[in-house]
């Protein structure tokens, strides 16, 4: 087993989680890339399920979507002025800034446990 594979066993049984998601194209599913994470998972004992329905080509364009542009220019700028992609209605605007502070914090510990975690 390579180094980098025992590694994502290893980070993945740390998380506690028991699926893995893996996302890819259908390029690189035929290509046969995605074995060798699998072939992991499957001896590590860990269920995984694959998602390959993403465009091989994703959006490569330099410049804002239209749509965000006409957003901007209407002054829909998300949270800040409550209107945007989302439905920021001013009942749910403390219970998305609460769950978004503890998947920062969750975040926040995983990197810091990771980075205590790496071998010298």
């Amino acid at each position: 087993m390579h180094i980098a594979q025992k590694e994502l066993a290893k980070d993945i049984h740390a998380t506690g989680d028991q699926k893995v998601f893996i996302a890819t194209d259908k390029g690189l599913l035929k290509a046969d890339v995605v074995d060798g994470v699998t072939t992991v998972l499957e001896k590590e004992g860990l269920d995984y399920i694959v998602f390959s329905d993403l465009y091989e080509d994703l959006e490569n364009r330099t410049t804002p979507s239209p749509l965000l542009e006409e957003n901007v220019r209407n002054g829909a700028l998300g949270v800040k002025s409550k209107q945007g992609f989302f439905n920021w209605e001013e009942k749910n605007m403390s219970a998305i800034q609460l769950r978004k502070n503890i998947e920062l914090l969750e975040l926040a510990r995983w990197l810091e446990k990771r980075e205590h975690d790496k071998p010298e």
